[in-house]
């Protein structure tokens, strides 16, 4: 069950692949040995112990993969908020510089120029 577990989610994350099939091996060899063991005392105490190793070694490698997962989403909100930054700068510029050229149009016109606010 908890190889059926770890294998789907490597599965679903194809990069993560590579780290996760030591576990699932190591899982497989603990449920291959158990009927073996279990009628020798010491042996299956030494199971155990090596079953809670392994289970947290599994934890903390999990533990360690949504670390790196919520790095990467903090990476790109941060290239995003950079972006839109700079795509804001640049908007203010072309802004500034649209009004600039309006005002010296207006201010150079030779007739004179007014608005009308009246409906037909």
């Amino acid at each position: 069950m908890i190889s059926a577990g770890l294998f789907s989610n490597c599965a679903a994350r194809p990069a993560l692949s590579a780290a996760c099939w030591p576990w699932d091996s190591l899982v497989g060899f603990y449920l291959t040995v158990c009927p073996f063991v279990a009628g020798n005392p010491q042996l299956l105490v030494a199971a155990f112990f090596v079953s809670a190793v392994l289970q947290l070694l599994i934890a903390v490698s999990m533990i360690v993969l949504v670390l790196e997962e919520a790095r990467r989403f903090s990476q790109k909100a941060e290239e995003d908020l950079q972006t839109a930054t700079v795509e804001k700068d640049r908007l203010a510029t072309k802004v500034s510089l649209a009004e600039e050229r309006y005002r010296t149009l207006f201010q150079q016109a030779q007739e004179e120029l007014w608005w009308s606010t009246r409906r037909i």
